[in-house]
Parts: structure tokens; C-alpha cells; sequence
């Protein structure tokens, strides 16, 4: 959980759009990779001596990691964050963490999933930029359901963006 949240704090470009985070347990992983993200996109915003408005991010004392500030910074780019998990127990505690963190709930929701069973659903499945998955125990039967999940959930990608990369 811990590298998948640095990993997703380092790279804001996987936070856009929907993000959908499978098996979320208590949904450190995209909570707190959302926020680290949001807060590397609002440093690489113009400063004030480029034109711009001052950020929170220059503000005294922010580099406190361990609090979490009201009105959490998340990138504007992000529509929304759905954590996921077979337990209701597991999405009970993942909306206290959410609670705790202070982002906005508006761009948070939480549904039960079960990632290691088929299900068709009769309505259309929503569509998401970003799947973050950590920590998931895998077997080829259940490594095959994932990958089912990914694919019927995933956004397409342009053959522009493909090109375009980095």
C-alpha cells in the first residue's frame, strides 16, 4: 500500500479524470496517493514571482506530512475517486479515513465490488482513467477476474494520447 500511495503521489498524471481503486481495504493507496498528487500539481502551478497567486504550498509549517490540512489539495483534474471492496466492514472504515482527510466528499464515493467474481451488471459499468490495485492476493483464477474488471473498467486511450507519451 505504502509504495503504491508514492507511487500515484509522484505521478499527478494518474490521478485525473475517474480513478477507481480495487479492493481498497481501508483506501490508503488512492486517498492518500490523490492527495500527494493534488499537492505535486498545485507546487508545479506558477508562483507569484511568474505571475501568480501565492499557494498554500509556501505557506510556513506545511511540511508537517502527518497532518492533513482542511481543504486537502486535490488536482483539479480529478472528477472523482471510487474506492472499492467486497467488505462493507473495509468501506465503513475507508469512509472514516475520507472523513479524517478532509477531501471534499463530492469527489469521493465507495461501492461494494468483488473483484474476484464475474458479475454483469445490467446497467453500464463506469468508465475510469486510472485502476489502482495493491496489495491484492492473486491466483490465475482470480488474476483471470481482475483482469476481466480492468478491461470491462478502463477508459479507452486515443491512438493521439498513445503517441503523445511523455
Amino acid at each position: 500500500t505504502i509504495a503504491t500511495l508514492l507511487f500515484v503521489s509522484a505521478n499527478p498524471k494518474f490521478v485525473e479524470g475517474n480513478v477507481l481503486e480495487v479492493g481498497c481495504d481501508l483506501g490508503l493507496a488512492g486517498l492518500l496517493g490523490s492527495i500527494g498528487a493534488g499537492k505535486i500539481k498545485l507546487e508545479e502551478t506558477p508562483t507569484a514571482e511568474e505571475g501568480a497567486a501565492p499557494t498554500k504550498s509556501s505557506a510556513a509549517g506545511d511540511d508537517d506530512i502527518l497532518s492533513i490540512p482542511k481543504g486537502t489539495p486535490l488536482s483539479d483534474e480529478l472528477k472523482m475517486l471510487t474506492l472499492t471492496d467486497p467488505n462493507p466492514e473495509r468501506l465503513d472504515l475507508s469512509f472514516l479515513n475520507v472523513k479524517h482527510s478532509n477531501v471534499p466528499s463530492s469527489k469521493v464515493s465507495m461501492e461494494e465490488l468483488n473483484w474476484r467474481k464475474r458479475s454483469i451488471s445490467r446497467s453500464a459499468a463506469k468508465v475510469f482513467h486510472t485502476i489502482i490495485a495493491s496489495d491484492l492476493d492473486y491466483t490465475y483464477p482470480e488474476a483471470k477476474e481482475l483482469a476481466h474488471t480492468v478491461a470491462h473498467r478502463l477508459q479507452a486511450v486515443s491512438s493521439w494520447e498513445i503517441v503523445k507519451g511523455d
